[in-house]
């Protein structure tokens, strides 16, 4: 490395340094930024003070530049010249920008493009982004459990003591009917006894006794049986019990159903209370498994899923289940869900709390749905995930309504290929937050050129990504090289990774000039909408929808082409932050997700609003009274206006006295000083005009003093507002007087020429709205209108 080249890099390491890195990072950093020159400029120069066949050979490329030329440094593209030089930041070669890639670069600032050996010396490698059904597979762990809805408490029915535990110990298997417990109880005898006289009481007035006693003692009768069936005896017993035939003070409790004895609380000689627990029996013939699920892989997890898994106490074999519930809290410590799933375990071999590792693999959909051929089309039940059927029912466990499988995530059995997801390799986007950039390759281009675009991406799916936003089948995207054509628009100050709003920030706070009203107005409702959806209550699902529908019809309502180039830039940025952040809202799963989304929304569409002066400002603050006068003297004009664009000289000169009085009539009590001397002379020049109009002998002399009046009355609107009533539109009509132009007001948006009448009605345009009145929007047929014939 000769001696410049290394004073040349110390200069620009001590007068450029790069915050927060060492020495050894700036300097990979400008072996990155020396490289980007090779990407645009196409070769890289060396120091022609130096190296003569270099010189000739830079002279020779030079030499073949035609045309006006700007240059300007690969690092620093502040720097503009009309010649090749050097930067005289760094003395490198300035690199040629035409004119065209100027206007490119204001109309679509993330485009780029590239010679054909750079391509090649990058490697820039793309691939196609395409539907297709993906599979990945999501892996937990969890632990076998005891099936809760297979467990029963054996407890004493009966205050009394236990005179005999059949079972002695844990771990037993039962069968559902086996005697358990034996159970002293002298309440037994008691309500044997109280049996046997509630029985003789109703016998004794079966003749002759009165309905009412007999129904007493009926009920009385069926009472004492009950409460015996509730401790335990059969039937049989208690018919026994109530003929005599049988006493005891023992009751026997049974096992209410088969399984395995997993706790026993009870012991022999102990006293025990109604509800006392004696044995606790599990059905261990089904468990549970429940797994851990990391919140990353919920989107591909569903309620009626199969599950594999294996355990790590029986290796080498796999064991399968469904999907019965997934917790709807997230454990704020694992940051998992847990899920769980209902397995059969005829030979009991799966033990409650074995440790086991389950998998799941989904065939990703569209919207976190997934494939599933045995469910596509079926009803399924919401709690027994095991019963499916064909068609609407109950559930045979639980008598609940069955549900259709896609309202579970699953897709119909008509598959579309808005079914299929949209998907790019993971290689292709470059992530940081929620935002993620990728680069997207523009066909028939004479170079090789690629256009950064924002994009809303859904879960990785294995080695993919699937796109929520922002991206079109068949378009291809860079797949390797990215960062470095990223690094490249990021050294032209264009929006980047590192810089995505680099184009936004740029905005000088002055609103954008030649932005014909019509246009603006049509960017005043989309601000409307854009704020609407930004403020409204994320609880209602159908209500963002429409709402984010609603914004995205009147961004497409809008014709860029009609805007000047710099501001194509900024609504091409605008565009496209939107448009992601609308479907990024609609898909966000969680309501930080769906808050952040809004936030964005409201800050766009605020920065729209004043990069193309969407902002109205605000009334001149003038007394209401001068207001409500300017209102009569406008409506005044307004009639003359109408007549004049209708050809009715006869009206137009009848309702000439009437804005004559209305002008005289104005309340100036509350103007003073400098103010005072501009309204005389605007009234002056007013009053002038309508004199020469009443005087007028047709229309065509009508319509010259009309002009002066009209420019009077607009600036007298725009420095004093008007009150409330219509709305105040400027239309300009450039054919008038000679194609002098000539501009006058109206209180709706339709072009009525009165400088033309019927004979070119139609020919103007609306130029501004002075105050928005009743109204809140123009007709969509009426932008701009000219008829010249």
């Amino acid at each position: 490395m000769d001696e410049q080249t290394n004073n040349t890099k110390k200069s620009l390491l001590t007068k450029f340094p790069i915050p927060g890195f060492g020495c050894t990072y700036q300097i990979i950093f400008l072996i990155i930024v020396f490289t980007i020159g090779i990407v645009v400029g196409g070769k890289w120069h060396s120091d022609p003070m130096h190296d003569h066949d270099s010189e000739n050979g830079s002279q020779a490329e030079l030499d073949d530049i035609e045309g006006d030329v700007i240059w300007t440094c690969s690092m620093h593209p502040q720097i503009r010249a009309e010649e090749f030089g050097l930067c005289p930041l760094c003395n490198m070669d300035l690199i040629p920008v035409s004119d065209d890639d100027d206007a490119d670069a204001a109309a679509r600032p993330r485009l780029i493009s590239i010679s054909d050996s750079a391509h090649q010396l990058l490697n820039i490698q793309t691939s196609p982004v395409e539907r297709r059904f993906v599979e990945t597979d999501i892996r937990m762990v969890g632990k076998v459990a005891i099936d809760e809805t297979r467990l029963a408490n054996i407890s004493a029915w009966v205050p009394g003591r236990i005179d005999r535990l059949y079972v002695d110990f844990t771990g037993i298997q039962v069968r559902e009917g086996d005697h358990m417990v034996a159970l002293y109880s002298p309440d037994l005898l008691s309500a044997q006894e109280e049996l046997r006289a509630s029985a003789r009481t109703l016998e004794t007035l079966r003749s002759g006794a009165p309905d009412s006693l007999r129904r007493i003692a009926e009920t009385t009768l069926d009472a004492v049986r009950a409460r015996l069936y509730r401790w335990g005896l059969t039937e049989e017993q208690v018919k026994q019990a109530e003929t005599g035939e049988w006493q005891s003070d023992q009751i026997t409790i049974y096992s209410p159903i088969g399984g395995t004895v997993i706790q026993r609380d009870g012991t022999e000689g102990m006293y025990v209370d109604v509800g006392t627990p004696i044995y606790t029996i599990a059905d261990l013939r089904q468990v549970w498994v429940m797994l851990e699920a990391y919140e990353s892989d919920l989107h591909w997890i569903h309620y009626g899923q199969p599950v594999s898994f294996t355990a790590a106490a029986l290796p080498g074999e796999s064991f399968d289940g469904i999907i019965s519930f997934i917790d709807p809290v997230l454990n704020p410590d694992t940051r998992t869900v847990r899920v769980r799933v209902n397995v059969a375990n005829a030979d009991g071999r799966l033990k409650p709390d074995m440790f086991v590792q389950g998998y799941i693999r989904s065939q990703i959909a569209t919207g976190g749905r997934v494939v599933h051929p045995e469910l596509a089309g079926k009803w399924i039940s919401p709690m027994h995930p095991e019963v499916v059927k064909d068609g609407p029912g109950n559930c045979t466990v639980c008598g609940m309504p069955l549900v259709r499988a896609e309202t579970l995530g699953y897709v119909p059995a008509n598959i579309t290929d808005a079914d299929k997801p949209l998907l790019i390799p993971k290689s292709a986007p470059l992530i940081t937050g929620k935002r993620a950039l990728v680069y997207v390759s523009i066909p028939d281009m004479e170079r090789p050129t690629f256009e950064g675009r924002e994009i809303i991406l859904g879960p990785r799916a294995g080695d993919y990504y699937l796109v929520v936003s922002g991206l079109e089948p068949g378009e291809r995207v860079v797949t390797h090289g990215t960062f470095k054509i990223d690094s490249a628009l990021q050294v032209l100050a264009r929006p980047s990774m590192m810089a995505p709003d680099a184009l936004l920030d740029k905005w000088d706070d002055e609103p954008l000039d030649g932005i014909e009203f019509s246009i603006r107005e049509k960017m005043e409702w989309l601000l409307d909408a854009s704020l609407h959806l930004a403020g409204l209550d994320i609880d209602s699902e159908d209500d963002l929808n429409d709402a984010a529908q609603n914004m995205m019809q009147h961004f497409n309502n809008i014709d860029p082409s009609v805007l000047p180039p710099e501001a194509q830039g900024y609504w091409s940025e605008i565009v496209m932050k939107q448009r992601n952040n609308s479907m990024g809202l609609l898909a966000a799963r969680t309501i930080t997700e769906q808050k952040d989304y809004q936030a964005d929304i409201r800050r766009l569409a605020e920065k729209m609003g004043a990069i193309f002066g969407l902002i109205d400002a605000p009334l001149p603050d003038a007394p209401e009274t001068l207001q409500a006068d300017i209102r009569k003297v406008f409506d005044a004009y307004i009639t003359i206006q109408q007549a004049l664009a209708d050809d009715d000289y006869s009206t137009a000169q009848n309702a000439i006295p009437a804005l004559e009085s209305q002008l005289h009539s104005i309340d100036l009590s509350d103007i003073s000083g400098a103010d005072l001397s501009q309204w005389e002379s605007w009234s002056e020049i007013m009053v002038s005009a309508i004199g020469e109009m009443d005087a007028a002998a047709d229309l065509v002399a009508m319509r010259v003093p009309f002009e002066p009046l009209s420019d009077t009355l607009i600036e007298v609107i725009r420095n004093y507002g008007i009150g409330p009533g219509a709305p105040v539109y400027l239309v300009h009509c450039p054919m008038a007087f000679d194609f002098e132009g000539a501009d006058w007001l109206q209180d709706h948006d339709r072009v009525l020429n009165p400088y033309f009448g019927d004979e070119m009605l139609m020919c103007g345009t609306v130029n501004d709205r002075l105050y928005a009145g009743e109204e809140s929007a123009l007709d969509d047929d009426s932008d701009e209108v000219h008829d010249h014939g």
